[in-house]
């Protein structure tokens, strides 16, 4: 991107950033909670990941954006052969996976187009990877057909999480900015059949994992 371009461009996200932070922050609480999200706020979440998704893709070029989520796949029991990244955006979390877990198969999962985009222009090179746009509440995945979901900086739904995962399978949610561990939020992901395997605050951010009773 050119510098005129690029300047022009983060001022605009910079805006609608300003003007799409409630709206995130409900999508984060209502959907997690309970299971939905309103028009107007996931039009303005998607149209502002869309505009600053040459932001975010230079967020993850940072050893410390991935540090929290790089610590909870350290802290993971098992090699997972199937993986959804969810709210996968420029891709970061995911490529690190696939790298990790050749034999693996990963997919990344984000709402806004130019996201995948840029996902895909970034770690197209593993084959083991694709990158899908997709819903976060209704996710184009048969049922108990996953080993593993992860979301970085974006919180999952566990109703939708508990039906792809495979009994016995883990979710691992990690944030670069903030601890994501409370007792409503354990308790919630208990009441959807999880149990507790392990929560720590990175050198930068935090995890947290559940895995599905089985």
């Amino acid at each position: 991107m050119r510098p005129a371009l690029k300047r022009a461009a983060g001022s605009v996200a910079g805006r609608l950033d300003d003007l799409s932070q409630p709206s995130r922050e409900r999508i984060a609480v209502t959907g997690f909670f309970l299971g939905n999200e309103s028009r107007v706020d996931r039009a303005l979440a998607r149209a502002y990941f869309g505009l600053s998704s040459w932001l975010w893709a230079s967020y993850e070029d940072n050893d410390t954006h991935l540090a929290s989520f790089r610590a909870g796949l350290d802290a993971l029991d098992d090699v997972p052969g199937r993986v959804l990244d969810l709210g996968t955006g420029a891709g970061g979390s995911a490529a690190l996976m696939a790298q990790r877990w050749p034999a693996a198969t990963v997919v990344g999962v984000d709402t806004s187009h130019r996201m995948t985009r840029k996902a895909r222009e970034r770690c197209g090179r593993h084959p083991n990877l694709s990158f899908v746009v997709g819903d976060g509440l209704h996710l184009a995945v048969p049922t108990g057909s996953v080993d593993l979901v992860t979301s970085l900086n974006y919180m999952p739904y566990p109703v939708e999480v508990a039906r792809v995962l495979r009994p016995g399978g883990s979710v691992l949610v990690a944030s670069t900015f903030q601890r994501v561990t409370s007792a409503a939020v354990f308790a919630h992901w208990q009441r959807h059949g999880f149990h507790v395997r392990g929560e720590s605050t990175a050198s930068a951010g935090s995890f947290q994992i559940h895995r599905l009773d089985g």
